[in-house]
């Protein structure tokens, strides 16, 4: 950058309108002060007279000059050279050979052709290469036009440099790119926004090419084991009419379903249904893949991904409640509501045993349910060899356990030193006066504004309405808190333990299992007096359903457990990684060096040589056993 500075122009305006007037007061002023140090009293010497006559003359002309408004101008002159921003696509598109030619021969020749170096006699030109992201490109340097951008930004691009170039005397833009954007903005509507002209070359061959791809797809989010599934692909085709080409549906390399498609002599898209029936439970990747044609120019669309949550096709729940009470009615029946879950019931007597059919006392007859919902169970109800068995269900079986406390404190506070007691995701005090009876209303912490447990609708603001109209209960149990490990969904701001609210709803994930506690009664008031108020028990039949599908959702059951924020991400997206570390008993463990490798696989399911990427998971929070990474 060249900058040329010439000496500052000074300039003196008066401006005030009554200069001869105050000039006038100037002399006057002069002429008194002669008259004033002329003659002093005491006498002085002549040389201390004309000091003081200098002292005073110099604070009339001060005063003179301020009546007078001068303003001082400096004017400096700087002579800038403009700048040119040149960006250089580097999209992984840009390394496609088409009927033109390389795309990348083309760039490199373009920046050092005769044309841009003509340009820095009068310009100075600044390089950007981009692609998802903008770096600095140093045009002379082989390896810096190396096109392996995994997605295509140009709105972003372009504000972007004209940010970093806000302090120089930027003039105009240079775009290379073969116009694919897929990421960010619309590249028009920035264009218009900013103030500088831009000059696109385009690059790569601007006619529609051969091709075959899957450009959209409708698939099940939540599917479930035994029952019919069906995935809806839209495909495009261009230049390969009344060609029949097979389209198959993979869960790894096993094909579900695969059909034939005749493409249209016309061009544009087309939808198919395939359909599959999944038979094992879990968070499953499926692929639907085209076969490359002959004359294809670009083959990355010939195959998409997409994530399948399998659920068992019954969620089987065990209700074991204290005595026969509305809120057993009101529970099952709108458990029952959801086609999924079944649900067994079993009501203990006060005087001892249990109406009808008693609480399970062998692990083969717990095994045949997902969830034990304990609601307001004296612990009396239950012999310690069932607590036992209990215990090792949830905490070694995988088993999931809801627990709502009750009014009596045998349901609650007896529970305190019980095997129970350990995989719950409370510490419980053993005091007896354990209930509280007022009126709460829970309140949703920042982790229960968007866990799927309390999500009740997916718009955020919806959500929150719902949870702030929902009836108020009568009471919670008031000794109980967290444990570290724990998470709290909703609490009673009402009642506190320390600074923080009494905990309503909260969860823990275990090693291979989870548990739940929902500390407030009675929670049949958010189906019974909805319908007074003219609405509906929807928001209560939907938590109930949301509660026991986050049970029986399972994790990762080794002593690391690791997941990602989303299922699927597109090209270029930063990837944010959450583990957990267990040791052999079972609890959270902090301080653990944790190095991921991440591997890449093709289409086939087969790992990509050469392409693992190591990333190191820092300790999110003491106490938690909680990591987290990022990885682009």
């Amino acid at each position: 950058m060249q900058l040329l500075f010439f000496l500052p122009q000074v300039k003196l305006d008066i401006q005030s309108e009554y200069l001869l007037l105050i000039l006038g007061a100037l002399v006057l002023s002069l002429f008194l002060t002669y008259l004033l140090y002329r003659v002093t009293n005491p006498p002085v010497s002549k040389t201390m007279r004309g000091f003081l006559f200098g002292l005073r003359l110099f604070a009339l002309f001060a005063i003179i000059s301020l009546l007078l408004e001068p303003v001082v101008t400096f004017l400096t002159i700087r002579h800038e050279r403009p700048v040119i921003a040149v960006l250089a696509d580097h999209s992984a598109s840009m390394a496609l050979t088409d009927r033109r030619g390389s795309r990348k021969a083309t760039l490199d020749s373009l920046l050092k052709c005769k044309a841009i170096q003509d340009l820095t006699h009068n310009y100075d030109l600044v390089y950007y290469h981009f692609a998802d992201e903008v770096s600095p490109l140093r045009p002379d340097q082989e390896e810096s036009t190396t096109v392996k951008g995994r997605a295509t930004n140009i709105g972003g691009a372009l504000l972007a440099v004209e940010d970093s170039l806000k302090e120089r005397n930027l003039q105009a833009f240079i775009l290379m790119t073969d116009g694919g954007n897929n990421v960010g903005q619309e590249p028009g509507r920035i264009a218009q926004s900013l103030r500088y002209p831009i000059f696109a070359v385009g690059i790569g061959d601007s006619t529609d090419p051969v091709d075959v791809g899957i450009v959209r797809l409708i698939t099940p989010g939540i599917t479930h084991t035994g029952s019919e599934a069906s995935v809806i692909a839209s495909v495009s085709s261009n230049g390969l009419g009344g060609l029949r080409v097979p389209i198959q549906l993979k869960d790894r390399n096993t094909i579900l379903d695969s059909k034939h498609i005749l493409l249209s002599t016309t061009g544009g898209e087309q939808e198919i249904q395939l359909n599959f029936t999944p038979q094992r439970e879990g968070l499953h990747k499926f692929s639907l893949s085209l076969p490359s044609q002959d004359g294809e120019t670009i083959t990355q669309n010939n195959y998409r991904d997409f994530m399948t949550r399998v659920l068992k096709s019954k969620i089987k729940v065990l209700l074991a409640a204290g005595s026969p009470n509305p809120e057993i009615s009101f529970m099952r029946r709108a458990l029952e509501q959801d086609q999924d879950i079944e649900v067994t019931t079993v009501v203990a007597k006060k005087a001892g045993g249990y109406y009808d059919m008693s609480f399970p006392k062998t692990k083969e007859d717990l095994d045949d349910f997902d969830v034990i919902l304990l609601l307001a169970l004296p612990r009396q109800a239950l012999k310690s060899s069932v607590e036992d068995l209990v215990y090792n269900v949830v905490a070694k079986e995988g088993k999931a356990l809801l627990v709502i406390p009750g009014q009596s404190p045998d349901t609650w506070s007896k529970y305190a030193d019980s095997p129970i007691a350990a995989i719950l995701p409370v510490d419980i005090a053993s005091r007896r006066d354990h209930f509280i009876s007022t009126t709460l209303t829970p309140l949703l912490t920042a982790e229960g504004l968007s866990h799927p447990i309390t999500r009740l609708d997916e718009d955020p603001t919806i959500n929150e309405r719902i949870w702030e109209e929902m009836p108020p209960l009568l009471g919670a149990a008031g000794n109980c808190s967290p444990k570290s490990q724990a998470m709290v969904l909703s609490t009673h701001p009402q009642l506190k333990i320390g600074e923080a609210g009494l905990p309503f709803i909260v969860i823990q994930p275990h090693r291979n299992s989870k548990t739940m506690v929902i500390n407030g009664f009675p929670l049949w008031r958010w189906d019974f007096m909805m319908w007074g108020i003219g609405k509906s028990g929807e928001a209560y039949v939907r938590f109930l359903s949301n509660a026991i599908r986050w049970l029986t959702t399972k994790e990762e059951s080794e002593f690391v457990a690791i997941k990602t924020g989303k299922s699927m991400y597109h090209s270029g997206e930063l990837i944010d990684f959450f583990a957990q570390v267990y040791d052999e008993q079972y609890p959270a463990l902090d301080g653990a060096e944790l190095e991921l490798t991440v591997l890449p696989k093709d289409t086939s399911g087969l790992p990509i040589e050469n392409s693992e990427f190591e990333l190191s998971l820092l300790s999110a929070q003491k106490g938690t056993g909680g990591y987290q990474g990022r990885l682009r």
